[in-house]
């Protein structure tokens, strides 16, 4: 007779030596990180952007647009803000012949929109008053119609900042700029039934009357802006190889009317990379899809900006020697990275302007001529920060009319803000108690929209940062905040009640910049560093 013993199951550790198991674990991380690597990184993006390329053949009458960030990475930078066929309706037969010849049509305004992802998460849905992207208005104005370039990580067909938040942002404007019932068809957010749901679009739905009732509250030119329009909403559509969502092949394009001539201003939102599975394992190839995204976690510091312009260069590097040529790449550059020269807040009809570093020689000749009538606020570190910001000459004739908030960059800056920021009142009281400001600044001459252009009646109050834009928007925001009415009449004697005041307040007051200045894009850090000071004075 034979006995049987029976046993338990083996231990999956019994099976797999633990060593072995840590192994294989290594071996997938190496591989995984191999197939991420800033060469197959470049490759993926430069052919990426050959699709881009070939999207505004066929679609010639459009300005190519970047979603930023990632956006920037697949349009090419003389390809941005520019279509293909130059010629209009409103143009000669010498702008038609250069169309010909291949040249392009640039639009002044913008080359780039900020539209994010999170805004479009489910349960989210939201039309930001932060990023209202009216600069893309002015482009759709001009050109009849835009290709808006994102993509993002594998595993996603689209990116939400292009299935939702543009489908969301474009049913906003068309109900604010066009509510009347003619244009109905145009007041839903569109869908695309692939990626969402039914019932999601009518949760979305259900939230317009909302979003449109805040956007409301910034009080924006809506005639203006219906204007710059020529009266014709907004429609987007959607191109994305992996669904089978293809642009136009080039006969059909050119059978269609011509742009010009439709009742809407199409925007063409395109995913630039081509779908890959949510697993390393079934992408052998190299390819990385989205690999332009999360820029800051992989390129070593490198921009979008750097890789059109070295192009050729990186993608003919090594991998090993990719590290020390972006290095190189981005010292020799380092210098051309800040922004210069001076926009005016246009509502406030120039009595607020924003800089970025340094103050370059034209605009500082200007303030010496005017100096009796320009207070400058400058943000940086450290006294040596300010001699390279502000040139001795400039410090010496401006006195007491330079203030220095101690402010550096990034979130360590935007914390600094907060307490930098209550500098302000006492300044701005101390000139205006000596007649240096005016309470009347809409009298005089008007400022060009761009650079100082100073009016002869008007004290012009210009706000300087070091290297960038996000602490100079941050103390703007507090000046027009503190001492500017609803319509952007500034009154410097008095600063305002800020318990007369509420986010909506900012907010209509951020939108005045970011609708003279696009690139302004304040950091969260930076707007809370505001809020506090304004509402816990």
């Amino acid at each position: 007779m034979v006995t049987s013993t029976s046993s338990a199951q083996p231990h999956l550790s019994e099976i797999i030596f633990p060593e072995a198991s840590r192994n294989i674990s290594q071996t997938i991380s190496k591989l995984s990180t191999r197939s991420l690597s800033i060469r197959n990184r470049l490759h993926s993006i430069d052919s990426d952007a050959q699709f881009i390329q070939d999207v505004a053949v066929k679609y010639p009458d459009c300005a190519v647009i970047a979603n930023e960030r990632c956006g920037g990475w697949y349009v090419e930078s003389g390809l941005r803000g520019t279509s293909f066929n130059a010629s209009g309706p409103d143009e000669d037969e010498d702008d038609v012949d250069e169309a010909e010849n291949g040249k392009t049509k640039r639009s002044d305004d913008l080359g780039s929109a900020y539209f994010k992802s999170t805004d479009g998460h489910f349960g989210v849905w939201n039309f930001s008053l932060r990023r209202l992207n009216l600069g893309l208005l002015d482009v759709l104005g001009e050109f009849g119609g835009c290709i808006i370039v994102d993509s993002t990580r594998r595993g996603k067909h689209l990116p939400d900042a292009l299935s939702k938040t543009i489908p969301i942002w474009c049913a906003v404007m068309n109900l604010l700029l066009f509510p009347e019932d003619h244009y109905a068809d145009y007041h839903h957010i569109v869908r695309l039934p692939e990626i969402v749901s039914e019932s999601e679009h009518a949760q979305m739905e259900a939230k317009l009357p909302e979003l449109v009732a805040s956007a409301k509250k910034l009080d924006l030119a809506v005639s203006e802006l219906r204007q710059k329009l020529r009266n014709k909403p907004l429609r987007p559509s959607f191109i994305a190889r992996s669904l089978d969502l293809h642009p136009l092949p080039a006969h059909a394009a050119l059978r269609q009317p011509p742009i010009h001539t439709l009742p809407y201003h199409p925007l063409y939102l395109t995913m630039a990379s081509t779908f890959q599975p949510n697993s390393y394992e079934e992408n052998n190839t190299g390819y990385v899809q989205g690999a332009g995204d999360d820029n800051e976690m992989w390129s070593q510091g490198l921009t979008s900006t750097l890789w059109w312009q070295y192009r050729d260069a990186l993608l003919t590097a090594g991998e090993d020697d990719l590290p020390s040529l972006i290095e190189s790449i981005m010292s020799k550059t380092a210098s051309e990275q800040k922004v210069s020269g001076f926009v005016s807040v246009s509502t406030t009809k120039g009595a607020i302007a924003i800089g970025g570093s340094p103050i370059d020689h034209s605009d500082e000749v200007e303030i010496l001529n005017c100096n009796d009538k320009v207070l400058l606020i400058a943000c940086c570190t450290s006294g040596e920060a300010m001699q390279n910001l502000v040139s001795q000459k400039l410090r010496k004739a401006l006195g007491k009319r330079l203030l220095h908030l101690h402010c550096g960059t990034g979130k360590v800056g935007s914390r600094e803000l907060r307490k930098e920021l209550k500098k302000l009142p006492d300044f701005i009281a101390s000139c205006s108690g000596s007649r240096d400001i005016p309470t009347s600044p809409h009298s005089g001459d008007e400022p060009h929209e761009n650079g100082l252009a100073i009016p002869k009646a008007t004290r012009v109050l210009v706000v300087d940062t070091e290297g960038g834009l996000d602490i100079a928007t941050g103390v703007a925001l507090a000046l027009l905040s503190l001492y500017t009415d609803d319509s952007g009449y500034v009154d410097w004697s008095t600063p305002k009640e800020t318990r007369l005041m509420d986010k909506i307040t900012t907010t209509k007051k951020l939108s005045w910049i970011t609708t003279s200045l696009p690139a302004a894009k304040p950091s969260a850090t930076t707007l809370k560093a505001v809020n506090e000071f304004m509402f816990r004075r």
